[in-house]
């Protein structure tokens, strides 16, 4: 069994809370949290790790700096476990969703296959021919004014 050493109290991020020193590589965890800090000194910034797990049956942050010059750039991301993975399987995850491009391509590809900027151009096009009382019409789907000045308040006053 491996054992991580983290970082000190006064070296991790604030908000933290309870934190402890060390992570057994076999320990569950209940959640990862990557994210990127201003480092203490300010002296640029680092990427951290927070794998929260159990110390006397309270949520204790393990903190560990992931890569101070490379892990930078990538976008921060939270993975939940629920005690069902341990501290290898977890950074293993952590790994890959760091560097692996898979999701960003896929959204990438829906993207650009999507048509939601038509649709709601459309969707806007027709609601505004509704508040003008625009009507088509005839075989060639005339559009035209049809109706106009109507109003059914207006209709029951004449009668």
């Amino acid at each position: 069994m491996a054992k991580l050493e983290g970082l000190e109290n006064d070296l991790a991020p604030e908000d933290i809370g309870l934190m402890t020193q060390y992570v057994d590589q076999d320990e569950k965890v209940y959640w990862l949290i990557e994210e990127t800090f201003a480092a203490k000194n300010y002296q640029g910034k680092k990427r951290y790790q927070i794998l929260y797990v159990n110390r006397d049956d309270r949520l204790a942050a393990w903190v560990g700096i992931v890569d101070e010059v490379e892990g930078v750039d990538f976008p921060q991301f939270r993975i939940p476990s629920m005690w069902e993975h341990n501290v290898g399987e977890m950074q293993e995850m952590a790994q890959m969703m760091r560097y692996d491009d898979k999701l960003d391509k896929l959204m990438k590809e829906q993207a650009e296959n999507s048509t939601l900027l038509a649709d709601f151009m459309e969707l806007a096009l027709r609601r505004e021919a509704i508040k003008a009382n625009r009507s088509t019409f005839g075989a060639g789907k005339t559009t035209g004014t049809q109706r106009t000045g109507f109003h059914p308040s207006r209709e029951k006053e004449t009668n």
